[in-house]
């Protein structure tokens, strides 16, 4: 008989698929790589293709078993990180009903939003479903919109599912989801862990329309004859439910039990901590998801704009530098952080709202946007990076003392991410939190590691969760600085009531766009 030694993990983001080969021990083996397009089609919508994050999972699977030589059947389980947020509608069959889809990042579904907040009540809705982010990231209205422009394709949907649930069922043949998807739907009663009939009811959705749902580590189904033809796998091999990319990066960092957070520095920067019940803030719009471990919760805040913020300026004011390390052969990456260590705290007055996409915590407002203040004619390129990596790093500080204003208790704090990578960036939000910051091995993989955990426990190779603190290894501490933190304090004092000061300013000019079309 061959011995299971593997796991199988797809991490399904926003620009494209990695599939990660684990051990038992939580080593990850082998990695490969694979892109997918993102089509903004006008302003505020957002979609991608399905079957182009197909594509890319069979790609990458063939060249991942390709390179390793490892035979499909020791792979003991699949398992699946991914995006969230999303509406893909499948028919009974499995069928794709929309050859591109609407994903987490899109904003379209303004007027369902505002029904569902005026008529329902934004405070019921919230303490329903503890969704605290701004109303027309969620599939619930962003179905309705289907409903209300693509009524033929609303018509034909048997289910709509979420980005890894369709790779799962391209694998498998089965139509399913999992609670921590759920639980960022806007559709879930976060108290009851069962979809909210009055909720969906009100939008005009029908309920037999929503998938199953399953706990993280279910089995759902096995590889079919079909998808192991194309992708190399054996058939038959498990295939677990999986869980979204943030409750997975949660358990990944190892927050699976209170005490601990995280920060994860990605497109997007988050930060979660673990509870035994949701942490519902009406004030705060706290987002409570559900956590991989049955029964216990997630609670999370966002900045949407993370280092995309850092990406939105190399793009467009950093073109010769982006150029010239090109010819030099180094990454654009490594001379912003360069550029960000000649700036001195402060970067020289000048102050950043990482809002650019809009909403985002502490006040998940979609029309309050992002800025930089107090700007001179003495301020330089330079001063915007670091200006921007402190503005993030601020906001960060923010989500952490709304956690710890709701009662949690933060002893210990991970930080994962790809712009976790960056010296300066990591210095300036140890700095800016005043806490010591643990710096794992894996850095960009910590919710592939919780997917194989779940793949594990799926197929009885782990007994529970807890196993991930026995896997994490932490390679690096980044210590604060006493007099950069002291700094860093005052300037916190003014910046967080920056956007309540300007509130109102935002929402006129706000106004005045929805008035001319303008923006």
């Amino acid at each position: 008989m061959v011995e299971k030694e593997y796991f199988l993990v797809y991490d399904l983001g926003t620009s494209g698929v990695k599939a990660v080969l684990f051990n038992t021990e939580g080593r990850a083996i082998a990695r490969e790589y694979r892109r997918y397009n993102t089509y903004y089609v006008r302003p505020q919508w957002v979609e991608q293709s399905p079957e182009e994050w197909w594509v890319a999972v069979v790609e990458s699977t063939r060249n991942i078993l390709r390179k390793t030589k490892i035979p499909p059947e020791k792979i003991a389980a699949i398992s699946f990180s991914g995006q969230m947020m999303g509406a893909v509608p499948v028919d009974k069959e499995g069928n794709l009903l929309m050859k591109r889809v609407i994903i987490w990042e899109d904003m379209r579904a303004v007027e369902e939003s505002e029904h569902l907040e005026k008529n329902f009540g934004w405070e019921e809705f919230y303490k329903r479903t503890g969704s605290g982010m701004a109303v027309p990231m969620y599939p619930l209205v962003k179905i309705a919109w289907i409903k209300k422009h693509l009524s033929e394709i609303y018509e034909k949907t048997h289910k709509f599912i979420q980005c890894k649930d369709y790779i799962r069922l391209k694998l498998t043949g089965k139509i399913a989801s999992d609670y921590t998807d759920a639980s960022n739907t806007g559709m879930l009663n976060i108290h009851k862990r069962t979809w909210d009939e009055e909720v969906v009811s009100f939008m005009g959705i029908d309920m037999d329309k929503l998938p199953d749902l399953y706990e993280s580590h279910d089995v759902v189904g096995y590889v079919t004859d079909e998808a192991a033809k194309v992708t190399g796998l054996k058939p038959g091999t498990p295939v677990v439910a999986g869980a979204g990319d943030v409750p997975a990066a949660a358990v990944g960092a190892g927050v699976v039990k209170e005490g601990i957070s995280y920060i994860c520095t990605g497109t997007a920067f988050w930060s979660g901590i673990f509870t035994n019940s949701p942490m519902i803030s009406p004030q705060y719009r706290i987002c409570t998801l559900c956590s991989m471990i049955p029964g216990k919760y997630t609670p999370h805040q966002f900045t949407h704009s993370g280092s995309a913020s850092i990406d939105w300026f190399i793009e467009h004011f950093l073109i010769s530098e982006k150029e010239g390390a090109e010819r030099a052969g180094i990454s654009i990456y490594d001379v912003i952080q360069i550029k960000a260590e000649q700036v001195p705290i402060g970067s020289g007055g000048l102050v950043f709202l990482p809002y650019l996409m809009g909403g985002g915590a502490p006040h998940n407002k979609s029309y309050i946007k992002g800025g930089f203040l107090n700007l001179t004619l003495a301020h330089r390129k330079e001063h915007f990076i670091r200006a921007i990596m402190e503005g993030v790093a601020l906001t960060m500080r923010e989500i952490i003392e709304i956690f710890r204003e709701e009662g949690a208790k933060i002893e210990l704090i991970r930080l994962i991410g790809g712009s976790a990578q960056n010296a300066t960036w990591r210095k300036i939000m140890a700095d800016v939190l005043g806490v010591e910051l643990l710096v794992p091995e894996l850095l960009q993989e910590a919710n592939c590691l919780a997917a194989a955990v779940a793949a594990g426990i799926g197929v009885g190779i782990y007994k529970d969760y807890s196993i991930v603190e026995k896997l994490i290894r932490d390679i690096a501490v980044e210590k604060p600085d006493s007099e950069a933190h002291k700094i860093y304090t005052e300037i916190y004092k003014v910046y967080k009531n920056i956007w309540r000061t300007l509130d109102s300013i935002y929402k006129q000019l706000f106004e005045v766009g929805l008035k001319y079309n303008i923006f």
